[in-house]
């Protein structure tokens, strides 16, 4: 799976498992976009041509951003998200 083969499984991903808690369509277009380029900002091309990406994500959300987010668990879903994206790859 390429990473622009990823970009569109993260992307479907988000818009249907998060699309109902958080407001507004552009949200999850940003979201996985951003782990997208984080992913390929991040990968790097071994000598053999295998390309090895980070296994672990750091997400800053604002105080009540949060809030929200743990009140609708999306923290967990976001995480099962890119774990099952992962898989996908392998």
């Amino acid at each position: 799976m390429n990473l622009e083969e990823i970009e569109a499984r993260l992307q479907s991903l988000i818009e249907a498992q998060l699309a109902n808690a958080i407001i507004g369509r552009n949200t999850e277009n940003l979201i996985a976009h951003k782990i997208a380029a984080v992913i390929k900002e991040n990968t790097i091309t071994n000598p053999d041509g295998t390309q090895l990406a980070p296994n672990v994500y750091t997400i800053v959300v604002s105080p009540t951003d949060a809030e929200h987010w743990q009140e609708l668990n999306l923290k967990d879903t976001l995480a099962d998200i890119i774990k099952t994206t992962a898989q996908d790859t392998e």
